[in-house]
């Protein structure tokens, strides 16, 4: 509600000091790129590992694998606990499995 409200009177502002097209152009950039910088910042703040240069991309909405690494998806089969990479256990054949991230 504070970012509605301090949105919404920046806006009016800029509207009454600048000229009509000038105005709204400007009201409505700062309207949509504002949330971006401010998702940016706390997304970065919950990440822990500070700034990536532009935010979008590298980590994204997954996250980073463990160890900095590819990101690839290795596997623990459920009937003997082994963990690997592929379609099916190569220590005993099974195709039951879990993803570990």
């Amino acid at each position: 509600m504070l970012f509605l409200g301090a949105s919404l009177a920046v806006s009016i502002g800029l509207q009454l000091v600048l000229p009509f097209p000038y105005g709204l152009g400007t009201a409505l950039a700062l309207f949509i790129i504002f949330p971006l910088i401010l998702r940016k910042k706390y997304m970065a703040r919950m990440r822990g590992s500070g700034d990536t240069g532009s935010g979008f991309g590298v980590g994204g909405f997954f996250g980073r694998g463990r160890g900095g690494g590819g990101g690839s998806v290795r596997y623990v089969c459920l009937i003997c606990n082994h963990r690997y990479k592929g379609g099916e256990c190569p220590r005993c054949g099974s195709k039951v499995k879990r993803a570990d991230f």
